[in-house]
């Protein structure tokens, strides 16, 4: 039954006579609630009320206590890194650093697995006489090209075995817009100082593509693999921009950024799991972004400076991972918390 009511319009138009309906099917709710879909798959706001916002997530394998784990990833990895440490875990791959995109992560690892790759070219000279390694975190600046390569091969080596060791690979994707060194024809993992010599020439900074991405992501699965077969977990960092490059603002960028990583893992999973791979999804992405701000995001960083971006360890320690050790572990070898 529709009843009829006027709209005042106070422009000096013409009145409107609208018809309203007294019960309309909010959106696509029309023909979606006759279908048996399980709750996982409907809409509830009292989801919102759960820390683990009641997220079903389902393993394809299992992990044990026994197990060697490698983090890699942007800073959200060191987070997870740290909490799993502290509740008993093997735990290796802090010692890399940060990466913050597929392609500097891809890099990383193949230079682990071959750390003679990693060569002088990779180095670029500054106007004060310093060398920049822009492929390791946190940067560094050295006093010649060849101490620079001693140096991060060095950091190499003292990766390689955890890495060639590891049974389960943890990656959690971090950003989109990356810098290449044309002269070197490599990825940054950071943006380049202004003061590298011809660095207008030698520097661009790219917004990757879905493809790109997609394409980074699987050869790093591919490369995993190849040593041993792994198990391995992806997540997106949910750490937003701290600045773009692009002709956005900041939250569109980051939003491009995300939406980009999110597609592609799931895509990337797919494939690699169509061929025989284990690999998983797990949502810290979700959890932290769709959680109340005030509970997520640090406000101050640790260095003092106000933050807003950063996950709050506790987050870490008493929501996302409670929620990743009571869906992939046989046994957890501490208890929580202690």
């Amino acid at each position: 039954m529709r009843s009829r009511r006027n709209c005042a319009d106070t422009s000096g138009r013409p009145e409107i006579t609208c018809r309203t309906s007294e019960r309309l099917p909010i959106g696509n709710q029309q023909h979606i609630t006759s279908y048996d879909i399980p709750d996982r798959a409907r809409f509830d706001t009292a989801r919102f009320d759960r820390p683990d916002l009641g997220l079903e997530v389902r393993p394809s394998f299992q992990i044990g206590p026994d197990d060697r784990i490698f983090v890699i990833g942007s800073c959200f990895a060191r987070e997870i890194d740290t909490a799993l440490t502290r509740a008993g875990f093997h735990v290796g791959g802090g010692s890399v650093g940060n990466k913050y995109n597929n392609f500097s992560m891809l890099q990383s690892l193949a230079w682990t697995l071959d750390a003679a790759t990693f060569h002088e070219g990779l180095i670029a000279e500054m106007n004060d006489n310093q060398w920049f390694d822009g492929h390791r975190h946190p940067v560094e600046y050295h006093a010649s090209p060849t101490a620079a390569v001693r140096a991060h091969r060095e950091l190499l080596e003292r990766v390689r075995d955890a890495l060639n060791d590891a049974d389960v690979i943890i990656i959690t994707l971090g950003l989109v817009e990356a810098w290449r060194d044309k002269a070197a024809a490599a990825w940054l993992n950071c943006t380049p100082p202004t003061n590298v010599c011809d660095y207008v020439n030698r520097y661009e900074c790219i917004r990757t593509t879905h493809g790109q991405n997609l394409d980074a992501l699987l050869q790093i699965f591919e490369l995993l693999n190849n040593h041993k077969p792994r198990r391995i977990v992806c997540s997106v960092s949910p750490v937003p921009l701290f600045a773009t490059f692009t002709d956005d603002d900041v939250l569109v960028a980051n939003a491009y950024s995300k939406a980009t990583l999110r597609s592609v893992v799931s895509e990337a999973i797919a494939d690699a799991n169509g061929r025989g791979a284990s690999t998983d999804y797990f949502p810290s992405y979700e959890l932290a972004t769709l959680a109340p701000r005030e509970c997520v995001w640090r406000e101050q960083h640790a260095n003092g400076d106000s933050d807003g971006r950063h996950v709050r360890p506790e987050f870490v320690r008493d929501v996302i991972l409670p929620a990743f050790l009571n869906r992939y572990f046989r046994e957890c070898p501490l208890a929580l918390g202690k």
